[in-house]
């Protein structure tokens, strides 16, 4: 393995984080830029699915609505190069998704991806997952939350 094969996975690992984040603060702009035009996304098996950047946020955004408060955290990537410019990772991801009155979902599974080199900054091509199990908790949320739904507003 080269430096720039390491640093190729460090870029990607960079990469799921940031589409984590943008998933969980509902920033929709940052959530388009990890994603290459063409993408495809497929949530709990196949149960959700849309292909390209514009309908995989216009789904997301549509589905996580600003009543909805969600936290995955992604572990243990699983990342090979597969070819000059692409690469395939599996992760293991655990979240929490506060449903407001309803309660909340507790689950883990894994992210199967598949990732694209566009002029020199990599972006999912593929992502999805499978769930290992979810509960349902009915157990409201009770803490108020900022406004900004985690994200840096100003200086600090």
């Amino acid at each position: 393995m080269t430096v720039d094969d390491l640093l190729a996975i460090h870029q990607i690992t960079q990469l799921k984080y940031r589409y984590m984040r943008a998933v969980d603060t509902q920033d929709w702009d940052l959530l388009r830029a990890v994603f290459t035009a063409d993408a495809r996304a497929w949530y709990d098996s196949g149960a959700l699915a849309a292909e390209g950047r514009e309908a995989i946020v216009a789904m997301l955004s549509g589905s996580l609505q600003p009543t909805l408060y969600s936290s995955h955290t992604a572990l243990h990537p699983e990342i090979t190069l597969t070819a000059p410019g692409r690469a395939e990772g599996v992760w293991r991801i655990e979240d929490i998704v506060h449903l407001g009155e309803a309660g909340r979902l507790i689950g883990a599974g894994y992210y199967y991806d598949e990732y694209a080199l566009e002029g020199g900054d990599w972006r999912i091509a593929s992502t999805g997952y499978v769930r290992l199990f979810q509960a349902t908790e009915q157990q409201p949320l009770e803490t108020k939350f900022d406004p900004a739904r985690g994200r840096r507003t100003g200086k600090f």
